[in-house]
């Protein structure tokens, strides 16, 4: 049964992953069609409009991706929902600081929801760093390109000890700016890593973490979508067949 399960498992992943890889795929084609001008979810279409209004820039929707990632650690877990990558243009010199001091750049919306599942109160700080090969600093939220009661940071803040409370949940943006430099950089890598820490038990008091942290990976457009679902294939089947010689010698 051990086996028959194992197969099961991998034929559904694999058939959702080809789903997904379809759907990117096609995304792009259309986009060579037609320049996209929105994204398909329209609360990050108010957030972009925001961010353009704020800042006097000019966005265009780059890539998108609305295939979520999760990771549970001792009944919280962390989802980041789904994430567009926009190009912002000439927009007010007062903004250019987080930008490298420059005024064309780019910004990655990303939506995370934070989840208790457990039946204790936790605390979750939101230091959600961007990294990638070649960044030389670590790319945080820029609190004034959204509004800020949107922002994950401001819904998990000191104020509240970053409180989650028993079996509630939370959703929040972060807003991750790039300078033209440093877009042309991830673009010509194609991934960002997001770095996500573990929760508390006990507010600001590092010895009551539970679990681990994780990392996402943040593909920017389609081809590399479909590298990182190949991968994640790979590493799916050689933990199943682990799991199988397991079973097999059980």
């Amino acid at each position: 049964m051990e086996i028959l399960d194992v197969k099961k498992n991998a034929y559904v992943l694999l058939a959702a992953i080809f789903a997904i890889v379809l759907t990117a795929c096609g995304t792009e084609t259309d986009e060579e069609e037609k320049p996209q001008t929105g994204s398909s979810n329209a609360e990050f279409d108010v957030l972009i409009t925001a961010m353009e209004e704020e800042t006097e820039g000019t966005a265009t929707l780059l890539f998108e991706n609305n295939e979520s990632q999760s990771h549970e650690r001792e009944g919280l877990s962390l989802t980041l929902d789904a994430y567009p990558l926009v190009e912002l243009e000439d927009f007010y010199t007062n903004f250019s600081i987080p930008f490298g001091d420059q005024t064309d750049g780019g910004v990655i919306l990303v939506q995370y929801t934070v989840k208790n599942d457990s039946d204790q109160d936790l605390h979750y700080m939101p230091t959600l760093n961007i990294d990638y090969v070649g960044a030389t600093k670590h790319h945080n939220n820029y609190r004034d390109l959204i509004p800020l009661e949107e922002q994950l940071p401001t819904i998990l803040a000191p104020d509240n000890e970053y409180l989650v409370e028993a079996e509630d949940k939370v959703t929040g943006y972060y807003a991750y700016p790039f300078g033209q430099d440093e877009l042309e950089e991830i673009l010509a890598e194609g991934n960002v890593i997001v770095d996500a820490p573990a929760p508390t038990t006990e507010y600001n008091e590092y010895s009551s973490t539970i679990g681990s942290g994780t990392e996402f990976t943040l593909p920017l457009d389609a081809d590399n979508v479909e590298k990182v679902l190949k991968l994640k294939v790979k590493a799916f089947i050689k933990t199943e067949s682990v799991l199988k010689i397991w079973a097999i010698k059980k």
